[in-house]
This record gives structure tokens, C-alpha cells and sequence, in this order.
């Protein structure tokens, strides 16, 4: 008799194939996933169970994966304390950093002379000639206010990291845009990745290419009796027409179709991209065409996804690490409750026994009777000892394969913190996935808030004022730095005029120290450095360079003219 084995699916998910029910995708319809729907196209059907089971180790939950060998005493008595979760938070907490801000790209402004209010040109005093500056890109400031309001009233943060812990912890994470005509702005959402649908089949998409059609989708049970199923499906899809100019003025030949309607589970016998209109039980929008030319949607993958299109989460190829660190803490469980009540030898004498048969354990304040025999406590602490060393080097095997420094996951005590360069160091492998991971979001949240910036142009056309920009949201630091010795060092190199005040200031920005604006900063700073004011008026023979240094209006020509006859105008500055 000979046995078929199954055939082996090589994708990005074949990390997960060690799992007996991921595997068996028949399987599927038990408990622990419901899955197998006749909507769900046959090549999402292992995206769709691969996040089921990332999300169950997340929540401690992985016992219902385990193989159909395993029985409910051996899943009840499964040991998970949060090791994934806390891989997945710290990951998070590196990516978004200690600080979330939106940028709109300056544009270098061409320099031009300084007018006053009257719109007269600025001459220097001294020299009579105009007084030349570059001055601020204005519409990019403007810009960038109405976007951080925009994020204020949208919550925009909190939803960014609800979006973020997603795509970490399953690998994708999905933003939807819409227009709410009450509030008047576009509202953002985060959809539950599970439920994103992008038809990349019907066009065989490149690595440069969107889906020009894009489903939201997912299952629900009726309020009403009988209690049926039914299926809701939001769908966008780009049409081509003649071309028309948009509202941020630019031309295009497509436009964007959208409807949101409800099925009865029953009734769907196709995928969820051929869903017939005439079956729908409710549509909560009818098929309307959009004032736009793009999908709204956008698709943040945890990490860089050309050809796989879909991202990997930082759990990765680590859960046979996680599987073992459970097995390892189970028995520790186990073998504590042994060591806390180690079995007793009794030799050269016996103890009652009970109805069945049996002796009795034992607990605080018993007396056994033994005659003439003795009675031996068994050390088992040994074995102990032993798993709480296989409980390190699997700790320590999970720090290097998840690329997560042990003093990040909590194992390091704060006096034992090495010195600043050995922690840089340790950070590298971290770093590197970190940068890999931000590489990504760069681009997304670009073409974000581009599509944010162009539903606002629908309604309010003089946010076309402001022009084309690019606008991007910027992470802050995630990289530990030893402040004292950065400080140490500022001024070290400053002393010696290594770097430049604005160079010092963002090293000291960049380990930790809170300032808020590098140029308010250094005018700060240089509006009391007095000694430097002294040696540029020194070098220039000029009362008004130290005055400018300081940040103060300059002198009158006649004042200035004293003032260099005046043996005591250093003194008076």
C-alpha cells in the first residue's frame, strides 16, 4: 500500500508549513480557523490562515494550533507567557520611534531682497546695498499646518499605530480613505488586513504596478431570526474614460468606481470580485463614480514585498523558536510543582494506604510513622536548573534570530547596560531591520497623503494653492545613546571647532535630549554667547556683526561711526 504525500507550496509562507493544520488546508474548517469560503479567492486562502495563526501566538492562543496528536489537557496545560507579543511590541516601538510628524518638502527658494512694509527695498546702512536673504517657502509651511490639523481631528496617530501593529505583527496593515461630507474632510480608516482583497490576477501585475481593483470584504451574522450569514463587499475599480482635468489640475484618462453592497452567504457561489449586482440584498452605496483617479486604498507591507506583494511579519521564521520556548516553560511549570513537593523514598518500613490502594501524598504538617524505616526527600532541583538554562539559550536564540537585542526584550538589568559603542554595536542587526521596514513606510505614506491632499483639493479648491508638494510622515529616533557621552563629546568638538553649532545641536537632538527647533535653538544659544559676539566684532572691525551675532538690530551708520572711535564699545556690547 503505498501512501501519496501531499505536494510542498513554496511561497512566502512556507514557514509556516511545519504546522500540521496550516498545511492541511482541508483542515482548515475546524475551530481554530473558519476559513474555507467559496468568496475567498483560492490563492488568498493561505494569506487569510497564515494571519489567523500569527495573531493567535500574538495573543497567546497558539495552543489551538498545535498537532491533531495533542490532547486538551496538553493544550489547557500549555504554558504561553507573551513572548510574541513583546517581540511584536518592541518592533513596533522601534519602527514609529519617540516621535510622529508630518513634512511637507521645502522647495529652495531663489534668494531675493529684504522689503519693508511698504514694499520698499532693505539697503545695508553701511555699504547702501540691498539686503539679500532666502526667504521661506510659505506655501509649504501653510501646507504642512493644514495637514497636522487634518491629523489632529482624524486621530491620525492612533489609528497609524493600530495600522502599524498590523502590518508587524501579520506582515500587511490597510488604510481606507473616504470623503465625509458632513465633517467635510477625508476620513482615513484602518481595515483589518484579513479583509483586503487586491485582484492582482487580472492584470499580472509588475513590481511598479496597483491593482486597478480593490475589495474590502468580510462575513457577518444578521440581527434578525432566522440568523443568517451574509457577506458585505466594498469595492473600488479604475475605468477608463476621456480625458478630464482633475481638481488638483492635472489631466487623466481613468476615473475611480465604487460600491458597497451586502450579499447572503448562500447566494455567493463566485469570488468576491463576481459578486452579481442583481443578488445583492442591500446596497449601502450604490455603483457611483468618484472625482478621482485612484484607488483609495493603500497597502503598508511590514517589509520590503516586490514580486510577494504581500509583506512578513517580524514573527517571521521564528515560531518553531516561540514553539520550543512554550514547550520549555510548560515543563518548568511542571518540574517547579515537583521541586516544590519533591517525592519522599521510604525504606525499612511502610505507610497506610487508602480505599483504593493508595498512599496518600503528603503537604504542611503531616506526620508519617515509619517504625524502624527512614525516610529520603529525592532532589529534583537539578532538572530544574537544567530548563532554566535551556529557557536562556532559547531567550538568547530568539534575540539573534528576530534580529531584537536582549536589552530591548527586558533581559538586561540597568546597572549591567554595556558601555555607549558595545550597545550601538548590539543595535546593528536591529538597526538594519528597522531601516528596512521605515524604507517602506517612506514611500506609502507618501502616496497617503498625496491621495490625502487630493481629496481635500475636491472640496476645497484652494487647497490648490498650495501646489503639488510632497508630504511624508518622519519617525523619530528608536536607537538607545549614552547622553553623557554624546555631551561629552559636543563639546569636545566644538572647543576645537570640529563641527558647526547646527551639526552639535542634532547629535544632541539625535540622543535624546528634547529640543524642539534646531534654529530657535542656536538663536538662543548665540543671544548670550557674548565672547564669540567680542570676536566677531574683533574680526571685522564692525560693532553691528557682533550685534547681528547676538540676534539685536543693528546700529544707526552715525552710531556706528562713534562707537569705532569709542575705546569702551566693547565693554557697552
Amino acid at each position: 500500500m503505498s501512501v501519496q504525500r501531499e505536494a510542498s507550496v513554496q511561497d512566502q509562507y512556507s514557514w509556516l508549513d511545519y504546522k500540521e493544520q496550516f498545511r492541511n488546508a482541508s483542515s482548515m474548517r475546524g475551530s481554530a480557523t473558519r476559513m474555507k469560503r467559496s468568496w475567498v479567492p483560492e490563492d488568498e486562502q493561505r494569506r487569510l490562515m497564515a494571519y489567523r495563526l500569527l495573531d493567535a501566538y500574538y495573543k497567546n492562543r497558539s495552543a489551538e494550533w498545535m498537532s491533531r496528536e495533542a490532547d486538551e489537557d496538553q493544550k489547557k496545560n500549555r504554558r504561553e507567557y507573551g513572548d510574541a507579543f513583546v517581540l511584536v511590541e518592541t518592533a513596533l516601538a522601534s519602527l514609529i520611534g519617540d516621535d510622529q510628524t508630518v513634512q511637507v518638502r521645502h522647495l529652495e527658494m531663489p534668494p531675493e531682497p529684504r522689503v519693508d512694509d511698504e514694499g520698499n527695498v532693505v539697503l545695508d546702512e553701511m555699504t547702501q546695498d540691498p539686503i539679500i536673504e532666502t526667504p521661506e517657502d510659505e506655501a509649504a509651511i501653510g501646507l504642512n499646518s493644514v495637514l497636522e490639523d487634518w491629523m489632529v481631528k482624524e486621530r491620525f496617530i492612533q489609528k497609524m499605530i493600530e495600522c502599524e501593529r498590523n502590518a508587524v505583527k501579520l506582515g500587511d496593515g490597510v488604510y481606507v480613505l473616504g470623503f465625509d461630507e458632513r465633517r467635510g474632510r477625508p476620513r482615513i480608516s484602518v481595515w483589518d488586513p484579513g479583509m483586503y482583497f487586491p485582484d492582482v490576477e487580472m492584470q499580472h501585475l509588475s513590481d511598479e504596478d496597483y491593482p486597478s481593483t480593490v475589495c474590502i470584504a468580510y462575513e457577518f451574522v444578521g440581527r434578525e431570526q432566522p440568523r443568517e450569514t451574509f457577506v458585505r463587499r466594498i469595492m473600488w475599480w479604475l475605468a477608463d474614460v476621456e480625458e478630464w482635468t482633475t481638481a488638483w489640475s492635472s489631466s487623466s484618462d481613468q476615473v475611480c468606481w465604487m460600491s458597497d453592497g451586502i450579499w447572503k452567504l448562500d447566494d455567493v457561489n463566485t469570488d468576491v470580485f463576481s459578486f452579481r449586482d442583481q443578488d445583492a440584498v442591500e446596497w449601502l452605496i450604490e455603483p457611483m463614480m468618484l472625482p478621482i483617479d485612484f484607488i483609495p486604498v493603500v497597502h503598508i507591507p511590514n517589509r520590503v514585498a516586490g514580486q510577494e506583494i504581500y509583506g512578513t511579519s517580524v514573527l517571521g521564521s521564528i515560531l518553531p523558536i516561540l514553539d520550543e520556548m512554550q514547550a520549555c516553560d510548560t515543563d518548568i511549570a511542571a518540574t517547579a510543582a515537583l521541586v516544590g513537593s519533591p517525592p519522599l523514598a521510604i525504606s525499612g518500613g511502610s505507610l497506610p494506604k487508602n480505599d483504593k490502594g493508595q498512599i496518600d501524598t503528603y503537604g504542611p504538617g503531616m506526620v508519617f510513622e515509619t517504625g524502624e524505616g527512614t525516610a529520603t526527600v529525592l532532589d529534583t532541583s537539578t532538572c530544574l536548573d537544567a530548563l532554566m538554562k535551556l529557557s536562556d539559550a532559547l531567550s538568547t536564540r530568539l534575540s539573534v534570530n528576530s534580529r531584537t537585542p536582549e536589552s530591548l526584550m527586558g533581559r538586561v538589568k540597568p546597572s549591567e547596560v554595556p558601555s555607549g559603542i558595545a550597545l550601538t554595536l548590539s543595535f546593528t542587526p536591529h538597526g538594519s531591520l528597522i531601516r528596512e521596514m521605515r524604507l517602506v513606510r517612506e514611500e506609502k505614506y507618501a502616496i497617503l497623503f498625496r491621495f490625502v491632499m487630493r481629496m481635500m483639493a475636491v472640496k476645497d479648491p484652494q487647497i490648490t494653492a498650495f501646489g503639488e508638494r510632497e508630504a511624508n510622515l518622519k519617525f523619530g529616533s528608536f536607537l538607545p545613546a549614552d547622553m553623557q557621552e554624546t555631551s561629552a563629546m559636543v563639546v569636545n568638538l566644538l572647543s576645537t571647532q570640529a563641527i558647526s553649532l547646527e551639526t552639535a545641536i542634532g547629535m544632541l537632538i539625535a540622543s535624546g535630549f528634547q529640543i524642539d527647533n534646531v534654529q530657535e535653538e542656536i538663536a538662543r544659544i548665540r543671544s548670550v554667547d557674548f565672547t564669540n559676539a567680542l570676536s566677531a566684532i574683533d574680526a571685522t572691525a564692525d560693532p553691528n556683526a557682533g550685534r547681528e551675532y547676538l540676534g539685536l538690530d543693528p546700529l544707526p551708520l552715525e552710531d556706528v561711526e562713534d562707537e569705532e572711535t569709542d575705546p569702551t564699545t566693547k565693554e557697552q556690547l
